[in-house]
């Protein structure tokens, strides 16, 4: 199999797979992986090995169980943790910094809502909200989305 081939039918398909099963921080193991790609689970590994160093972060397992010719290792012990930075990327999962500071507005709405109005503390909130937004959609995103998802440690 050419590696193209393998990247397009295979492990992109898989990677895709580790987004969505590992979205809201689920962690994921290869049999549900292997149902949401539709692939069998030793294709998984194999892909899941491919990927592991640069798309996925994994836990590998070392389970040991009492098989016919005494304790040997389970076969397909890897969850997946979730997406590096670059694996995000090209499941179209990572958060664009338009989104980043939406979702920083509307926490900071959310902040506002719990305080009295006549808070000293709310009149701060206010004030943070309406200087995110004087700063404009580009602006607010090019400078505060960056500075938030590093922040973040994304």
């Amino acid at each position: 199999m050419e590696i193209a081939n393998t990247w397009d039918e295979i492990d992109l398909p898989i990677l895709l797979a580790c987004a969505q099963a590992t979205m809201g921080g689920n962690a994921a193991d290869v049999e549900l992986i292997a149902q949401i790609a539709d692939q069998s689970e030793d294709t998984v590994v194999a892909s899941l090995c491919r990927l592991k160093l640069v798309y996925i972060n994994t836990d590998e397992m070392a389970i040991i169980q009492e098989g016919p010719n005494g304790f040997e290792d389970v076969p397909n012990a890897i969850t997946v943790r979730g997406l590096t930075e670059k694996g995000l990327r090209v499941a179209g999962a990572w958060p664009s910094p338009e989104a980043t500071v939406e979702e920083l507005l509307k926490s900071i709405d959310e902040e506002i809502k719990k305080l009295e109005v006549d808070s000293p503390m709310r009149g701060k909130w206010v004030a943070l909200r309406d200087s995110v937004l004087n700063l404009g959609a580009g602006t607010g995103a090019n400078v505060l989305g960056p500075l938030i998802l590093n922040a973040l440690g994304q």
